[in-house]
Protein backbone atom coordinates (compact mmCIF):
# COMPACT_ATOMS: atom_id res chain seq x y z
CA UNK A 1 0.00 0.00 0.00
CA UNK A 2 1.98 3.15 -1.18
CA UNK A 3 0.74 6.31 1.18
CA UNK A 4 2.13 9.83 0.51
CA UNK A 5 1.79 12.88 2.42
CA UNK A 6 3.50 15.51 1.31
CA UNK A 7 4.61 18.26 4.14
CA UNK A 8 5.07 21.76 2.99
CA UNK A 9 6.67 24.67 5.36
CA UNK A 10 7.83 28.07 4.33
CA UNK A 11 11.67 29.18 4.45
CA UNK A 12 11.61 31.95 6.51
CA UNK A 13 10.11 29.20 9.18
CA UNK A 14 13.25 27.35 9.69
CA UNK A 15 17.35 27.08 9.76
CA UNK A 16 19.56 29.56 10.45
CA UNK A 17 18.63 33.64 9.70
CA UNK A 18 20.83 35.27 7.54
CA UNK A 19 22.18 39.39 8.52
CA UNK A 20 22.59 41.20 5.21
CA UNK A 21 24.39 44.90 5.80
CA UNK A 22 25.68 47.28 2.99
CA UNK A 23 29.47 47.98 3.70
CA UNK A 24 31.96 49.57 1.46
CA UNK A 25 35.07 47.48 -0.41
CA UNK A 26 37.39 45.72 1.45
CA UNK A 27 41.15 44.56 0.43
CA UNK A 28 41.41 41.52 2.23
CA UNK A 29 45.00 40.29 1.00
CA UNK A 30 47.52 41.89 -1.47
CA UNK A 31 50.07 39.32 -3.30
CA UNK A 32 53.55 41.10 -5.00
CA UNK A 33 54.19 39.91 -8.05
CA UNK A 34 57.75 37.73 -8.10
CA UNK A 35 60.70 39.18 -10.25
CA UNK A 36 62.55 35.83 -10.22
CA UNK A 37 59.64 33.55 -11.49
CA UNK A 38 59.14 36.22 -14.35
CA UNK A 39 61.46 35.02 -16.78
CA UNK A 40 60.03 31.52 -16.62
CA UNK A 41 56.95 32.63 -18.69
CA UNK A 42 56.39 33.64 -22.26
CA UNK A 43 53.82 36.72 -22.64
CA UNK A 44 51.35 35.54 -25.39
CA UNK A 45 49.96 38.21 -27.31
CA UNK A 46 46.18 39.14 -27.52
CA UNK A 47 43.76 36.86 -29.78
CA UNK A 48 40.57 36.91 -30.38
CA UNK A 49 37.79 33.76 -30.37
CA UNK A 50 34.14 33.47 -31.58
CA UNK A 51 32.29 31.35 -29.84
CA UNK A 52 28.81 29.86 -31.15
CA UNK A 53 25.64 29.71 -28.54
CA UNK A 54 24.62 26.74 -30.91
CA UNK A 55 26.23 24.38 -33.05
CA UNK A 56 27.65 25.21 -36.75
CA UNK A 57 25.21 23.72 -38.94
CA UNK A 58 26.21 23.23 -42.56
CA UNK A 59 23.57 23.04 -45.44
CA UNK A 60 23.35 20.74 -48.36
CA UNK A 61 21.02 19.50 -51.13
CA UNK A 62 21.02 16.55 -53.33
CA UNK A 63 18.75 15.95 -56.19
CA UNK A 64 16.82 12.34 -56.65
CA UNK A 65 16.07 10.86 -59.93
CA UNK A 66 12.63 12.07 -60.82
CA UNK A 67 9.66 9.23 -62.21
CA UNK A 68 6.18 9.66 -62.86
CA UNK A 69 3.76 7.44 -61.20
CA UNK A 70 0.27 6.29 -63.20
CA UNK A 71 -2.82 4.32 -62.22
CA UNK A 72 -4.40 2.03 -64.60
CA UNK A 73 -7.14 -0.70 -63.93
CA UNK A 74 -8.71 -3.38 -66.16
CA UNK A 75 -11.74 -5.20 -66.77
CA UNK A 76 -11.07 -9.06 -66.08
CA UNK A 77 -13.81 -11.45 -66.36
CA UNK A 78 -13.94 -15.39 -65.83
CA UNK A 79 -10.92 -16.88 -67.29
CA UNK A 80 -9.90 -14.19 -69.46
CA UNK A 81 -11.81 -15.55 -72.03
CA UNK A 82 -11.29 -14.75 -76.03
CA UNK A 83 -13.07 -12.14 -77.60
CA UNK A 84 -15.19 -14.52 -79.47
CA UNK A 85 -15.85 -16.35 -76.74
CA UNK A 86 -19.12 -15.54 -74.54
CA UNK A 87 -18.47 -16.37 -71.27
CA UNK A 88 -22.39 -16.26 -70.35
CA UNK A 89 -22.96 -19.17 -72.94
CA UNK A 90 -22.09 -22.36 -71.65
CA UNK A 91 -21.89 -24.41 -74.33
CA UNK A 92 -19.09 -21.81 -76.10
CA UNK A 93 -17.37 -22.36 -72.59
CA UNK A 94 -17.29 -26.16 -72.74
CA UNK A 95 -16.38 -26.62 -76.73
CA UNK A 96 -13.46 -23.63 -76.23
CA UNK A 97 -12.23 -26.15 -73.11
CA UNK A 98 -12.40 -29.10 -75.09
CA UNK A 99 -10.27 -27.76 -78.30
CA UNK A 100 -7.74 -26.14 -75.28
CA UNK A 101 -7.36 -29.62 -73.58
CA UNK A 102 -6.43 -31.56 -76.73
CA UNK A 103 -4.11 -28.95 -77.58
CA UNK A 104 -0.45 -31.13 -77.61
CA UNK A 105 1.13 -27.40 -76.25
CA UNK A 106 -1.42 -27.30 -73.16
CA UNK A 107 -0.70 -30.57 -72.15
CA UNK A 108 2.96 -30.35 -72.44
CA UNK A 109 2.58 -26.33 -70.54
CA UNK A 110 0.64 -28.15 -68.08
CA UNK A 111 3.09 -31.19 -67.30
CA UNK A 112 6.22 -28.21 -66.89
CA UNK A 113 4.06 -26.55 -64.93
CA UNK A 114 3.10 -29.06 -62.21
CA UNK A 115 7.16 -28.96 -61.06
CA UNK A 116 7.45 -25.46 -60.33
CA UNK A 117 4.36 -25.76 -58.18
CA UNK A 118 5.27 -28.66 -56.49
CA UNK A 119 8.13 -26.89 -55.54
CA UNK A 120 6.65 -23.51 -54.33
CA UNK A 121 4.37 -25.63 -52.52
CA UNK A 122 7.00 -27.29 -50.71
CA UNK A 123 8.87 -24.22 -50.02
CA UNK A 124 5.51 -22.94 -48.77
CA UNK A 125 5.31 -25.31 -45.94
CA UNK A 126 8.53 -24.65 -44.46
CA UNK A 127 8.27 -22.77 -41.56
CA UNK A 128 10.54 -19.43 -41.13
CA UNK A 129 11.56 -18.93 -38.06
CA UNK A 130 11.83 -15.68 -38.46
CA UNK A 131 8.31 -14.84 -39.11
CA UNK A 132 5.30 -14.02 -36.64
CA UNK A 133 2.99 -16.70 -37.17
CA UNK A 134 0.49 -16.04 -33.84
CA UNK A 135 0.35 -12.03 -33.59
CA UNK A 136 -3.27 -12.51 -33.75
CA UNK A 137 -3.05 -15.31 -30.72
CA UNK A 138 -4.91 -13.69 -27.37
CA UNK A 139 -2.68 -15.46 -24.64
CA UNK A 140 -5.15 -17.56 -22.01
CA UNK A 141 -4.34 -15.52 -18.89
CA UNK A 142 -7.80 -16.45 -17.11
CA UNK A 143 -5.45 -19.17 -14.91
CA UNK A 144 -3.36 -16.42 -13.98
CA UNK A 145 -4.90 -14.49 -11.32
CA UNK A 146 -2.81 -12.69 -9.16
CA UNK A 147 -4.19 -10.70 -5.72
CA UNK A 148 -5.52 -7.14 -6.41
CA UNK A 149 -2.90 -4.64 -5.85
CA UNK A 150 -4.00 -1.66 -3.70
CA UNK A 151 -3.32 1.63 -5.43
CA UNK A 152 -4.35 3.67 -2.81
CA UNK A 153 -6.79 4.46 0.32
CA UNK A 154 -9.33 7.31 0.35
CA UNK A 155 -10.27 8.19 4.57
CA UNK A 156 -13.11 10.06 5.21
CA UNK A 157 -11.97 13.45 6.18
CA UNK A 158 -14.32 13.77 8.83
CA UNK A 159 -13.71 13.46 12.52
CA UNK A 160 -17.03 11.40 13.30
CA UNK A 161 -16.13 8.26 10.70
CA UNK A 162 -18.67 7.22 8.32
CA UNK A 163 -19.35 3.88 6.00
CA UNK A 164 -18.77 4.53 2.17
CA UNK A 165 -22.18 3.85 1.54
CA UNK A 166 -21.97 3.90 -2.65
CA UNK A 167 -19.31 4.74 -5.12
CA UNK A 168 -19.76 5.96 -8.36
CA UNK A 169 -16.97 6.24 -10.59
CA UNK A 170 -16.62 9.25 -13.42
CA UNK A 171 -17.91 7.81 -16.87
CA UNK A 172 -14.90 9.34 -18.91
CA UNK A 173 -11.90 10.11 -16.60
CA UNK A 174 -10.41 7.40 -14.99
CA UNK A 175 -8.74 8.45 -11.65
CA UNK A 176 -11.61 10.40 -10.46
CA UNK A 177 -14.38 8.83 -8.10
CA UNK A 178 -17.38 10.08 -6.05
CA UNK A 179 -18.18 8.72 -2.93
CA UNK A 180 -21.43 8.65 -0.51
CA UNK A 181 -20.63 8.37 3.14
CA UNK A 182 -23.26 7.72 5.97
CA UNK A 183 -23.71 6.16 9.23
CA UNK A 184 -25.80 2.39 8.78
CA UNK A 185 -27.44 2.76 12.08
CA UNK A 186 -29.26 5.88 11.37
CA UNK A 187 -30.86 5.64 14.86
CA UNK A 188 -27.55 6.09 16.39
CA UNK A 189 -26.53 9.29 14.65
CA UNK A 190 -24.27 11.60 16.51
CA UNK A 191 -25.27 14.95 16.47
CA UNK A 192 -22.00 16.32 15.16
CA UNK A 193 -21.67 14.15 11.98
CA UNK A 194 -21.12 15.53 8.85
CA UNK A 195 -23.64 15.38 5.96
CA UNK A 196 -21.15 16.26 3.23
CA UNK A 197 -19.77 13.70 0.36
CA UNK A 198 -16.73 13.89 -1.76
CA UNK A 199 -15.69 13.60 -5.27
CA UNK A 200 -11.94 12.37 -5.50
CA UNK A 201 -8.83 12.42 -7.27
CA UNK A 202 -6.77 9.50 -7.47
CA UNK A 203 -3.51 12.28 -8.39
CA UNK A 204 -4.39 13.68 -4.73
CA UNK A 205 -5.73 11.18 -2.63
CA UNK A 206 -5.36 13.54 0.74
CA UNK A 207 -7.86 16.25 0.19
CA UNK A 208 -11.36 16.01 -1.94
CA UNK A 209 -11.53 18.01 -5.11
CA UNK A 210 -15.44 19.01 -4.04
CA UNK A 211 -17.34 18.75 -1.03
CA UNK A 212 -21.02 18.01 -1.34
CA UNK A 213 -23.21 19.44 1.23
CA UNK A 214 -27.10 17.59 1.09
CA UNK A 215 -29.14 18.56 4.09
CA UNK A 216 -29.24 14.99 4.67
CA UNK A 217 -26.66 12.27 4.80
CA UNK A 218 -25.98 10.55 0.74
CA UNK A 219 -26.42 6.87 0.70
CA UNK A 220 -26.69 6.38 -3.03
CA UNK A 221 -25.29 8.28 -6.03
CA UNK A 222 -24.06 8.26 -9.67
CA UNK A 223 -23.13 10.38 -12.26
CA UNK A 224 -24.70 11.52 -15.26
CA UNK A 225 -23.69 9.54 -17.87
CA UNK A 226 -23.70 12.22 -20.65
CA UNK A 227 -23.07 15.49 -18.13
CA UNK A 228 -20.34 14.47 -15.95
CA UNK A 229 -20.46 18.04 -14.02
CA UNK A 230 -24.30 16.52 -12.65
CA UNK A 231 -24.50 13.99 -9.76
CA UNK A 232 -27.47 12.94 -8.29
CA UNK A 233 -27.87 11.63 -5.02
CA UNK A 234 -30.75 9.80 -2.42
CA UNK A 235 -30.84 11.23 0.65
CA UNK A 236 -31.53 9.30 4.41
CA UNK A 237 -34.83 11.59 4.88
CA UNK A 238 -36.13 10.32 1.40
CA UNK A 239 -35.05 13.54 -0.99
CA UNK A 240 -33.27 12.99 -4.37
CA UNK A 241 -30.61 15.53 -4.01
CA UNK A 242 -28.82 16.75 -7.80
CA UNK A 243 -25.67 18.54 -7.79
CA UNK A 244 -26.20 22.20 -8.96
CA UNK A 245 -29.88 21.64 -9.51
CA UNK A 246 -33.07 21.97 -7.14
CA UNK A 247 -34.06 18.83 -4.87
CA UNK A 248 -36.93 17.39 -4.47
CA UNK A 249 -39.30 18.56 -1.62
CA UNK A 250 -39.50 16.24 1.29
CA UNK A 251 -42.93 15.78 1.09
CA UNK A 252 -43.42 14.87 -2.65
CA UNK A 253 -40.43 12.04 -2.54
CA UNK A 254 -39.51 8.91 -0.78
CA UNK A 255 -40.46 8.84 3.12
CA UNK A 256 -37.35 6.10 3.77
CA UNK A 257 -33.60 6.17 3.03
CA UNK A 258 -33.23 5.82 -0.98
CA UNK A 259 -30.65 2.96 -1.30
CA UNK A 260 -30.37 4.08 -4.85
CA UNK A 261 -30.53 6.19 -7.84
CA UNK A 262 -30.26 5.56 -11.61
CA UNK A 263 -29.94 7.65 -14.30
CA UNK A 264 -31.93 6.20 -17.33
CA UNK A 265 -31.03 5.72 -21.57
CA UNK A 266 -32.72 9.21 -22.90
CA UNK A 267 -32.01 11.88 -25.37
CA UNK A 268 -32.15 14.31 -22.64
CA UNK A 269 -30.28 12.51 -20.45
CA UNK A 270 -32.07 14.25 -17.55
CA UNK A 271 -34.35 11.20 -16.22
CA UNK A 272 -33.96 9.00 -13.61
CA UNK A 273 -35.40 6.68 -11.16
CA UNK A 274 -35.27 5.80 -7.41
CA UNK A 275 -35.96 3.59 -4.92
CA UNK A 276 -36.59 2.95 -1.46
CA UNK A 277 -37.68 1.06 1.23
CA UNK A 278 -41.00 2.57 1.77
CA UNK A 279 -41.79 0.60 -1.08
CA UNK A 280 -42.42 2.63 -4.38
CA UNK A 281 -40.15 3.32 -7.51
CA UNK A 282 -40.67 6.83 -8.26
CA UNK A 283 -39.28 8.62 -11.99
CA UNK A 284 -37.95 12.29 -12.11
CA UNK A 285 -37.11 14.67 -14.63
CA UNK A 286 -34.17 16.97 -13.42
CA UNK A 287 -36.11 19.96 -15.07
CA UNK A 288 -39.35 19.28 -12.94
CA UNK A 289 -38.49 18.28 -9.39
CA UNK A 290 -41.26 19.51 -7.99
CA UNK A 291 -43.12 16.16 -8.11
CA UNK A 292 -41.89 12.86 -9.41
CA UNK A 293 -43.23 11.92 -13.07
CA UNK A 294 -44.50 8.34 -12.48
CA UNK A 295 -44.41 6.68 -8.63
CA UNK A 296 -44.80 2.63 -8.79
CA UNK A 297 -45.83 0.52 -5.50
CA UNK A 298 -44.09 -2.36 -4.75
CA UNK A 299 -46.92 -4.97 -4.27
CA UNK A 300 -46.45 -8.81 -3.33
CA UNK A 301 -48.86 -10.52 -5.62
CA UNK A 302 -49.26 -13.15 -3.06
CA UNK A 303 -50.62 -11.76 -0.19
CA UNK A 304 -50.86 -8.26 -1.20
CA UNK A 305 -48.07 -6.47 1.25
CA UNK A 306 -46.03 -4.17 0.37
CA UNK A 307 -41.93 -4.90 -0.64
CA UNK A 308 -39.26 -2.63 0.20
CA UNK A 309 -36.87 -1.97 -2.08
CA UNK A 310 -33.47 -2.06 -2.12
CA UNK A 311 -31.21 -2.32 -5.07
CA UNK A 312 -32.53 -1.34 -8.88
CA UNK A 313 -30.82 -1.76 -11.83
CA UNK A 314 -32.04 -0.31 -15.65
CA UNK A 315 -30.07 -2.33 -18.45
CA UNK A 316 -30.13 0.16 -20.93
CA UNK A 317 -29.87 -2.63 -23.57
CA UNK A 318 -33.61 -3.67 -22.50
CA UNK A 319 -34.57 -0.27 -23.10
CA UNK A 320 -36.04 2.50 -20.14
CA UNK A 321 -39.16 0.77 -19.73
CA UNK A 322 -38.04 -2.75 -17.97
CA UNK A 323 -36.18 -2.95 -14.97
CA UNK A 324 -35.29 -4.79 -11.58
CA UNK A 325 -35.62 -4.68 -8.34
CA UNK A 326 -34.54 -6.22 -5.36
CA UNK A 327 -36.80 -6.04 -2.16
CA UNK A 328 -35.78 -6.64 1.78
CA UNK A 329 -38.05 -9.65 2.00
CA UNK A 330 -35.61 -11.62 -0.43
CA UNK A 331 -37.68 -11.22 -3.79
CA UNK A 332 -36.20 -9.95 -6.99
CA UNK A 333 -38.79 -8.34 -9.40
CA UNK A 334 -38.80 -8.02 -12.80
CA UNK A 335 -40.78 -4.93 -13.35
CA UNK A 336 -42.15 -3.12 -16.64
CA UNK A 337 -43.22 0.80 -16.47
CA UNK A 338 -44.91 0.86 -19.64
CA UNK A 339 -47.85 -1.89 -19.21
CA UNK A 340 -51.13 -1.37 -19.69
CA UNK A 341 -52.59 -2.14 -16.35
CA UNK A 342 -50.77 -1.38 -12.58
CA UNK A 343 -51.14 -5.14 -11.94
CA UNK A 344 -48.93 -6.07 -15.14
CA UNK A 345 -46.06 -3.71 -14.35
CA UNK A 346 -44.65 -6.15 -11.87
CA UNK A 347 -44.24 -9.67 -13.28
CA UNK A 348 -44.44 -12.71 -10.77
CA UNK A 349 -41.49 -12.58 -8.37
CA UNK A 350 -38.06 -14.41 -8.01
CA UNK A 351 -37.88 -16.08 -4.62
CA UNK A 352 -34.73 -16.80 -3.67
CA UNK A 353 -32.96 -15.26 -0.60
CA UNK A 354 -33.86 -15.27 3.08
CA UNK A 355 -32.41 -11.92 3.48
CA UNK A 356 -32.60 -8.36 1.67
CA UNK A 357 -31.43 -8.65 -1.61
CA UNK A 358 -28.82 -5.88 -1.33
CA UNK A 359 -26.83 -6.14 -4.97
CA UNK A 360 -29.04 -7.02 -8.73
CA UNK A 361 -27.71 -6.82 -11.59
CA UNK A 362 -27.91 -7.54 -15.34
CA UNK A 363 -24.82 -9.40 -17.11
CA UNK A 364 -23.29 -6.61 -19.43
CA UNK A 365 -22.70 -9.12 -22.39
CA UNK A 366 -25.91 -11.36 -21.84
CA UNK A 367 -29.01 -9.07 -20.82
CA UNK A 368 -31.11 -11.97 -19.89
CA UNK A 369 -29.40 -12.96 -17.49
CA UNK A 370 -28.54 -11.52 -14.04
CA UNK A 371 -27.10 -11.68 -10.54
CA UNK A 372 -28.72 -11.18 -7.25
CA UNK A 373 -26.55 -10.36 -4.18
CA UNK A 374 -28.13 -11.57 -0.54
CA UNK A 375 -27.99 -13.64 2.86
CA UNK A 376 -25.10 -16.22 2.39
CA UNK A 377 -24.90 -16.63 -1.45
CA UNK A 378 -24.74 -15.12 -5.35
CA UNK A 379 -27.43 -16.49 -7.20
CA UNK A 380 -27.64 -16.15 -11.20
CA UNK A 381 -30.88 -16.13 -12.70
CA UNK A 382 -32.71 -16.30 -16.57
CA UNK A 383 -35.97 -13.80 -17.37
CA UNK A 384 -38.02 -17.15 -18.11
CA UNK A 385 -37.00 -19.42 -14.94
CA UNK A 386 -38.33 -18.55 -11.68
CA UNK A 387 -35.81 -20.72 -10.12
CA UNK A 388 -31.73 -19.51 -9.95
CA UNK A 389 -30.29 -21.45 -12.83
CA UNK A 390 -27.05 -21.14 -10.81
CA UNK A 391 -26.53 -20.90 -7.20
CA UNK A 392 -22.77 -20.27 -5.60
CA UNK A 393 -21.59 -22.02 -2.45
CA UNK A 394 -22.86 -20.52 0.83
CA UNK A 395 -20.36 -18.31 2.32
CA UNK A 396 -19.73 -18.47 6.28
CA UNK A 397 -20.04 -14.88 6.54
CA UNK A 398 -23.21 -12.39 5.35
CA UNK A 399 -22.87 -10.99 1.84
CA UNK A 400 -23.26 -6.98 1.44
CA UNK A 401 -22.77 -6.42 -1.91
CA UNK A 402 -21.21 -7.30 -5.46
CA UNK A 403 -20.92 -6.73 -9.27
CA UNK A 404 -20.58 -7.64 -12.69
CA UNK A 405 -17.23 -7.00 -14.32
CA UNK A 406 -17.84 -4.75 -17.32
CA UNK A 407 -14.55 -6.66 -19.69
CA UNK A 408 -15.14 -10.01 -18.59
CA UNK A 409 -18.70 -11.12 -19.82
CA UNK A 410 -17.83 -14.49 -16.56
CA UNK A 411 -16.37 -12.72 -13.84
CA UNK A 412 -18.02 -11.11 -11.16
CA UNK A 413 -16.97 -10.18 -7.69
CA UNK A 414 -18.88 -10.40 -3.84
CA UNK A 415 -18.02 -8.60 -0.36
CA UNK A 416 -18.45 -10.29 2.59
CA UNK A 417 -19.64 -8.65 6.28
CA UNK A 418 -15.80 -9.65 7.21
CA UNK A 419 -13.82 -7.89 4.80
CA UNK A 420 -13.03 -10.57 2.51
CA UNK A 421 -13.52 -10.07 -1.75
CA UNK A 422 -15.14 -13.20 -3.58
CA UNK A 423 -13.90 -13.27 -7.17
CA UNK A 424 -15.94 -15.91 -9.14
CA UNK A 425 -15.15 -16.84 -13.00
CA UNK A 426 -18.31 -18.67 -14.53
CA UNK A 427 -16.39 -19.48 -17.58
CA UNK A 428 -13.70 -21.88 -15.26
CA UNK A 429 -15.63 -23.22 -12.51
CA UNK A 430 -18.69 -22.43 -10.38
CA UNK A 431 -16.94 -21.99 -7.23
CA UNK A 432 -14.52 -18.75 -5.52
CA UNK A 433 -11.41 -18.92 -7.65
CA UNK A 434 -9.85 -16.53 -5.17
CA UNK A 435 -10.69 -15.15 -2.32
CA UNK A 436 -8.75 -11.93 -0.70
CA UNK A 437 -9.33 -10.02 2.43
CA UNK A 438 -9.04 -6.40 1.41
CA UNK A 439 -10.18 -4.80 4.82
CA UNK A 440 -10.35 -5.27 8.76
CA UNK A 441 -14.43 -3.60 8.37
CA UNK A 442 -17.27 -4.69 6.44
CA UNK A 443 -17.38 -3.87 2.74
CA UNK A 444 -20.31 -1.92 2.06
CA UNK A 445 -19.52 -0.98 -1.54
CA UNK A 446 -18.06 -2.12 -4.32
CA UNK A 447 -17.75 -0.53 -8.18
CA UNK A 448 -15.37 -1.79 -11.42
CA UNK A 449 -14.27 0.93 -13.15
CA UNK A 450 -15.65 0.69 -16.95
CA UNK A 451 -12.07 -0.52 -18.38
CA UNK A 452 -12.28 -3.04 -16.56
CA UNK A 453 -8.91 -2.51 -14.65
CA UNK A 454 -9.62 -1.15 -11.57
CA UNK A 455 -12.16 -1.82 -8.33
CA UNK A 456 -13.01 0.35 -5.51
CA UNK A 457 -14.56 -1.37 -2.40
CA UNK A 458 -15.78 0.69 0.23
CA UNK A 459 -15.75 -0.48 4.49
CA UNK A 460 -17.56 0.48 7.31
CA UNK A 461 -15.19 2.15 8.90
CA UNK A 462 -15.05 5.43 5.68
CA UNK A 463 -12.25 3.64 4.13
CA UNK A 464 -12.46 3.21 0.22
CA UNK A 465 -9.49 0.90 -1.64
CA UNK A 466 -8.98 1.59 -5.12
CA UNK A 467 -6.85 -1.59 -6.32
CA UNK A 468 -5.67 -3.19 -9.33
CA UNK A 469 -7.11 -6.18 -10.96
CA UNK A 470 -4.23 -8.54 -12.93
CA UNK A 471 -4.90 -9.29 -16.44
CA UNK A 472 -6.89 -12.84 -15.85
CA UNK A 473 -9.67 -10.41 -14.24
CA UNK A 474 -9.58 -7.77 -16.64
CA UNK A 475 -8.79 -9.02 -20.58
CA UNK A 476 -11.36 -11.24 -21.83
CA UNK A 477 -10.60 -14.62 -23.78
CA UNK A 478 -11.84 -14.77 -27.29
CA UNK A 479 -14.52 -17.46 -26.63
CA UNK A 480 -15.15 -16.61 -23.35
CA UNK A 481 -18.70 -14.98 -24.34
CA UNK A 482 -19.78 -17.33 -26.43
CA UNK A 483 -18.79 -20.20 -23.64
CA UNK A 484 -20.16 -17.92 -20.94
CA UNK A 485 -23.81 -17.86 -23.17
CA UNK A 486 -23.05 -21.54 -23.23
CA UNK A 487 -23.00 -22.14 -19.45
CA UNK A 488 -26.08 -19.99 -19.07
CA UNK A 489 -28.44 -21.77 -21.79
CA UNK A 490 -27.47 -25.04 -20.71
CA UNK A 491 -28.17 -24.04 -16.80
CA UNK A 492 -31.95 -22.53 -17.70
CA UNK A 493 -32.46 -25.31 -20.09
CA UNK A 494 -31.50 -27.63 -17.24
CA UNK A 495 -34.27 -25.83 -15.01
CA UNK A 496 -37.10 -25.76 -17.57
CA UNK A 497 -36.48 -28.93 -17.70
CA UNK A 498 -37.17 -29.80 -13.87
CA UNK A 499 -39.74 -27.14 -13.77
CA UNK A 500 -41.86 -28.91 -16.32
CA UNK A 501 -41.04 -32.63 -14.62
CA UNK A 502 -43.02 -30.70 -11.32
CA UNK A 503 -45.69 -29.48 -13.28
CA UNK A 504 -46.11 -32.95 -14.60
CA UNK A 505 -46.12 -34.95 -11.31
CA UNK A 506 -48.61 -32.48 -9.67
CA UNK A 507 -50.97 -32.95 -12.16
CA UNK A 508 -51.03 -36.76 -12.07
CA UNK A 509 -51.37 -36.22 -8.36
CA UNK A 510 -54.25 -34.19 -8.79
CA UNK A 511 -55.77 -36.75 -11.11
CA UNK A 512 -55.68 -39.55 -8.93
CA UNK A 513 -58.93 -40.50 -7.58
CA UNK A 514 -59.31 -39.87 -3.75
CA UNK A 515 -59.50 -43.05 -2.26
CA UNK A 516 -61.01 -42.98 1.60
CA UNK A 517 -58.80 -44.23 4.98
CA UNK A 518 -60.71 -46.69 6.89
CA UNK A 519 -60.05 -46.27 10.32
CA UNK A 520 -61.02 -49.30 12.57
CA UNK A 521 -61.03 -48.49 16.47
CA UNK A 522 -61.84 -51.15 19.38
CA UNK A 523 -62.67 -49.67 22.90
CA UNK A 524 -60.34 -49.48 25.25
CA UNK A 525 -59.45 -52.63 28.16
CA UNK A 526 -58.62 -51.81 31.52
CA UNK A 527 -55.05 -53.76 30.38
CA UNK A 528 -54.90 -50.62 27.90
CA UNK A 529 -55.86 -47.84 30.44
CA UNK A 530 -53.19 -49.03 33.27
CA UNK A 531 -50.52 -48.75 30.36
CA UNK A 532 -51.34 -45.34 29.27
CA UNK A 533 -51.70 -44.34 33.17
CA UNK A 534 -47.98 -45.87 33.81
CA UNK A 535 -46.80 -44.21 30.71
CA UNK A 536 -47.94 -40.75 31.79
CA UNK A 537 -46.52 -40.96 35.15
CA UNK A 538 -43.37 -42.21 34.34
CA UNK A 539 -43.04 -39.27 31.94
CA UNK A 540 -44.09 -36.36 34.74
CA UNK A 541 -42.43 -38.32 37.57
CA UNK A 542 -44.27 -38.73 40.70
CA UNK A 543 -45.11 -35.60 42.87
CA UNK A 544 -43.35 -34.30 46.25
CA UNK A 545 -46.67 -32.65 47.60
CA UNK A 546 -49.37 -35.57 47.27
CA UNK A 547 -49.56 -38.82 45.75
CA UNK A 548 -50.79 -39.46 41.81
CA UNK A 549 -54.44 -39.78 41.22
CA UNK A 550 -55.36 -43.00 39.89
CA UNK A 551 -57.19 -42.99 36.46
CA UNK A 552 -60.90 -43.97 36.99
Amino acid sequence: MDLVFPYTKKRKDFGRHPNFTVTGPEMLVDIASNPAMQAHFTPVPLSTVAVQCAPEMSEHEANTESFSIASRGMLHKEGGWPKDIDPNEIDHLNMFRKKVERDDVYISAVKSLTGTTEELMKQNDAIDIAEHYFDDVVPDRSQDITQPRCLLTLKDPNKVKRSAAMISWHPDERGRIAVAYAVSQFQRQPGEMSPASYIWDLENPNMPITEMQPVSPLVSLQFNYKDTHIIVGGSYNGVIWPLAYESSPIEKCHRDPVYKVQWLQSKTAMELASVSTDGRVMWWDLRRMAEPTEVLDLVNKADGSMLGGVSLDYDPALGPSKFMVGTEQGLALLCNRKAKSAAEKIAQPFPGHYGPVYAIQRNPFHSRFFMTIGDWAARVWADDVRTPIVTMPFETQYLTTGCWSPTRPGVFFTAMRNGFMGIWDMAAQQKAVKDWKISDAAITSMEVHTGGSLLSAGSADGSVAVYELCEGLAVAQSNEKAAVQGVFEREAKREKNIEARVREQRLKEKQKPEVPVEIKTRPLTDKDTKEIEEDFLATIGPDEDHTPIPLE
